[in-house]
């Protein structure tokens, strides 16, 4: 039988989400209290501190599950998104007290942002070797063509079986033609083996975020055009919608702005022509959530 990468259980402990969290927020808590307050803080903190404590510690615990998700996503596994959304996350605590008025300790919240950051930074570049996927692949079909992508190891298989060697899943075109039984034997073993089996449409879609078209099929359902009624109704509340919002978000706006130029060089605004409804041509016009990179960043891939 096969053993499955970060299988074991102190890495699965030490890597879960539940662990870091319920590690971090102790610590920050006890950043932000301890050293104000001592170990006694329970008699000795005021309720300003105390409430600004809590506070810190859910933007922690937001900014933290904000931060595994985002490095989910295809081609995001960057450090650049740390500062950004640990800035937001408190800039919307310290935001929340000042419209409802509440009275806060700066210094606990300046501590708590410290040590969230310093936390997040931390996390990050001592996972980043865990992080990078390794994969094997049967060559086979479409598995010839995998040579680079995002984040991930890919390692050639010259026979049906692992050996000693610990992968994250097994990535085969199921659909090949010339998969011969040994194969077939070998994904059955590593499946058994609790080792997931991916097909290389899955892997393809996962790491760059664009779907491969197959095929192309009539429309079964007939014309599913929206009626001019809805158009005209939907056009008048997303203006009205738009005209509403833009001064409670102004302020985030401008924040947003300042967090971008302070994070790397280029433009705040990034504008791009696009195709809309009726192949009308428009422009674009977002926060830049990109930066340009000084070299480029090649994934290899290794035969075994």
């Amino acid at each position: 039988m096969y053993v499955r990468r970060h299988s074991r259980i102190h890495e699965q402990i030490l890597l879960s989400t539940l662990f870091q969290l319920t590690v971090g927020s102790l610590l920050v808590s006890c950043v932000t209290i301890i050293p104000l307050w001592g170990f006694d803080f329970w008699n000795r903190i005021d309720k300003n501190s105390f409430n600004s404590a809590m506070g810190v510690l859910i933007a922690f615990n937001i900014t933290f599950i904000s931060l595994r998700r985002l490095l989910k996503y295809p081609g995001s596994q960057s450090s650049a998104y740390i500062l950004p959304t640990t800035a937001i996350v408190f800039g919307i605590l310290v935001a929340f007290n000042l419209i409802n008025r509440a009275e806060y300790s700066i210094q606990v919240i300046l501590l708590g942002f410290i040590t969230t950051l310093s936390w997040c930074y931390i996390g990050y570049f001592i996972g980043h070797r865990y992080r990078l996927q390794r994969f094997a692949l049967v060559p086979l079909g479409e598995a010839l063509e995998f040579r680079e992508t995002h984040g991930t190891q890919f390692v050639f298989l010259k026979k049906p079986d692992l050996g000693k060697e610990r992968f994250d899943a097994v990535v085969a075109d199921l659909r090949a033609k010339n998969l011969t039984p040994e194969w077939e034997k070998f994904l059955a073993r590593c499946t058994l083996s609790r080792i997931p089996v991916y097909h290389t449409k899955q892997i393809i879609e996962s790491l760059t975020g664009r779907v491969k078209i197959t095929y192309l099929s009539e429309n079964e359902f007939g014309s599913l055009l929206p009626s001019k009624f809805y158009e005209t109704i939907k056009r008048f509340i997303d203006f009205i919608a738009a005209l509403f919002f833009f001064p409670i978000f102004s302020p985030f706006m401008f924040l947003i702005a300042i967090l971008i130029r302070l994070e790397s060089k280029g433009k705040v605004v990034f504008s791009q022509k696009r195709m809309g409804y009726r192949g009308r041509i428009f422009t674009l016009y977002k926060f830049r959530t990109m930066y340009v990179e000084k070299k480029r960043k090649r994934i290899y891939s290794r035969r075994k």
